[in-house]
């Protein structure tokens, strides 16, 4: 939110959804960094709708949080055209307004395509193709322009998002994602790849910096988003009345943290297990659901 306002001189307005997990104290801070850089900021509980999840669906993305989730009755709850959608883990480095104003050509919504730039797993991109996704067609949905009428437009986009995501549910790992690239399938409008660049070892001046999986408040490896983000977080009611000291013990929290800071032994030998169970898991996982998509082939014919 600090990196928004710190690059862009137009009015913007900041829409949070959250639950009642939103502390007072975290609320105050962002209505304080809203006025500090005279920009507006609404919050909206979403606690009540939330619950329309089912337990097997947030389940699914307890890796990631409920919150991801929320971004799938965004149009219901927001009474907007067009809105900018951002990952809690992006730094925008450029005039926000950019993103804005660029021509969605009639589509629902605009977001980049990161085939090939980044590399995806053999196990995961598999998943997508079960899940009835073109790689060469897969956006990321950590940044969306989105013309909110028009996905009010499309006859129970939340509805039939639950039904397809239920009913791959052995294999979904990001299912809000799945949700917008199979639903919207042939309305999405493609972008710059600057407007959403994991590539984070490049130069990233004038681009929106998608910090994975290398997340600046948990390692230091000396690369630019780093100072990006601690830059920003400084400028913010988080950080802005921190002391050097405070400041200093932060860093060196997050440093002992890093893949850089190794301690062998049985931390690595748990890294290693938990890595092998992910992965049978995963396996495990893909063969349930083709031995149930083999099963209702064979009962429905």
């Amino acid at each position: 939110m600090t990196s928004i306002f710190e690059n862009t001189k137009s009015k913007v307005t900041v829409h949070i959804l959250h639950d009642d997990t939103l502390t007072e104290d975290n609320r105050n801070k962002f209505i304080r960094t809203a006025e500090k850089y005279s920009q507006g900021l609404e919050l909206h509980d979403v606690t009540e709708r939330g619950k329309i999840f089912p337990p097997e669906l947030i389940e699914q993305v307890k890796h990631l949080t409920i919150g991801t989730l929320y971004r799938l009755f965004i149009h219901e709850v927001l009474d907007l055209d067009k809105v900018i959608l951002l990952d809690c883990d992006t730094i925008v480095n450029l005039d926000i307004v950019e993103l804005w104003n660029i021509n969605m050509n009639g589509k629902t919504i605009a977001g980049v395509n990161l085939y090939p730039e980044i590399h995806i797993p053999f196990l995961w991109g598999y998943k997508l193709k079960l899940l009835g996704i073109d790689l060469k067609h897969y956006i990321n949905v950590g940044v969306l322009l989105m013309n909110l009428r028009r996905i009010r437009g499309h006859r129970d986009f939340l509805s039939k998002s639950m039904e397809h995501l239920l009913s791959h549910i052995e294999i979904l790992e990001i299912p809000d994602e799945v949700a917008f690239n199979v639903i919207l399938r042939g309305d999405i409008e493609f972008i710059d790849k600057k407007f959403n660049m994991f590539m984070l070892d490049k130069d990233l001046s004038g681009c929106i910096v998608h910090t994975f999986p290398s997340k600046p408040w948990k390692i230091l490896s000396g690369k630019p988003h780093e100072i990006l983000y601690w830059d920003a977080y400084l400028k913010s009611a988080w950080g802005e009345n921190a002391t050097m000291s405070e400041i200093m013990h932060k860093l060196v929290n997050v440093a002992s943290q890093s893949e850089f800071f190794h301690v062998h032994g049985r931390q690595c030998l748990i890294r290693i297990l938990l890595g092998i169970k992910r992965r049978v898991c995963d396996i495990c996982s893909m063969a349930t659901f083709l031995l149930k998509v083999l099963y209702h082939n064979l009962t429905r014919s």
